[in-house]
């Protein structure tokens, strides 16, 4: 988990996630006391101890900076590891999900006050659901990408429906996701979640006896 990770933390990397927390934790802080329109980009800023540039460096917007958010990344590793994986295409989705939604959220112990957070300020969810339909694209285009490679003929026969078979993956994953956290909030923030594993279990065990 994060507690334990940080203390290792190269200085440099460390530094980074310092900054990212004070801009995050400034910009909240200012928007539950004065109101997200009240708030300026500068005043994020100078209450965090950063310039402007700084600040934009780490969010693109004022709301993200709010949110604690970012655009999902899909590293190399992440997309080597959904290739080469022998686990079966629901997990690999899963896993892939999950790495997205990591990426999107740096700091997923924070849940609570993001959920607060948009409680004040409703139109905070626009900025939440645009990321997660981004994590959304990334993770349809990358399976899509997978069915169509001439060399995945197992994949091609696992999922029949194409890009209709990569959607219901994602979705399904989310779902998981969503049960899991019911159960542990920590979920996200595990390197190996057994709430996770526990809610795969239990998908995979309704659907079989559904059908």
């Amino acid at each position: 988990m994060e507690g334990m990770t940080e203390p290792t933390m190269p200085l440099r990397e460390r530094n980074r996630r310092d900054t990212w927390r004070a801009i995050h934790a400034a910009a909240a802080e200012l928007t539950l006391e004065r109101g997200l329109h009240a708030v300026t980009v500068d005043d994020i800023a100078v209450r965090a101890g950063v310039s402007r540039r700084t600040l934009f460096n780490y969010f693109a917007t004022k709301e993200d900076a709010v949110l604690g958010m970012q655009k999902p990344e899909l590293t190399d590793a992440v997309i080597q590891a959904y290739r080469t994986s022998d686990e079966p295409q629901f997990e690999r989705t899963l896993a892939l999900v999950v790495a997205m939604i990591r990426s999107t959220f740096p700091v997923l112990d924070e849940r609570p006050l993001r959920k607060q957070l948009m409680a004040a300020e409703p139109e905070l969810e626009a900025t939440f659901k645009r990321h997660f339909s981004e994590v959304e694209d990334i993770v349809i285009q990358t399976i899509n990408e997978r069915i169509g490679d001439a060399d995945s003929q197992e994949a091609l026969a696992a999922l029949p429906h194409g890009a209709e078979s990569a959607r219901a993956l994602f979705m399904l994953s989310a779902s998981v996701i969503r049960f899991a956290a019911h159960i542990d909030p920590t979920a996200l923030t595990s390197e190996r979640s057994d709430a996770l594993d526990h809610a795969v279990e239990v998908f995979r065990g309704v659907i079989q006896e559904a059908l």
